[in-house]
């Protein structure tokens, strides 16, 4: 993905909570990602242990969006400082292997910048 990093520094919303709409919307696009794996997942037969790939490839994607939610939690419990919560989300947009770069521009929409 290739989000503008040239982004321009943000400036804060008076509303504390202008980010916390993009960081749902951030989440909900990850478990809408998740939720086709767990269900192939799920309706896979029971793999032959170490023989089947496509099953391994299905539980590694899931524990990646896993370590993704968890990067995600993590970063909406930061306490940010002035202008730094619209570079995180910029920053997770553009880092995700989970987002595409058309997701994370219409994601991005919403971030304030100066």
């Amino acid at each position: 993905m290739h989000l503008d990093e040239s982004m321009p520094a943000s400036r804060e919303s008076d509303d504390a909570d202008w980010a916390a709409p993009i960081w749902a919307a951030i989440r909900d696009h990850l478990e809408g990602v998740k939720a086709p794996i767990n269900r192939a997942i799920r309706d896979t037969p029971p793999p032959i242990p170490c023989c089947d790939a496509r099953f391994n490839h299905l539980l590694e994607e899931r524990s990646g969006i896993a370590r993704e939610l968890n990067r995600l939690e993590a970063a909406c419990s930061q306490d940010f400082g002035p202008g730094r919560e619209a570079r995180a989300i910029a920053d997770f947009l553009r880092t995700s292997p989970y987002i595409d770069e058309v997701t994370a521009r219409t994601l991005a929409e919403d971030v304030p910048v100066a």
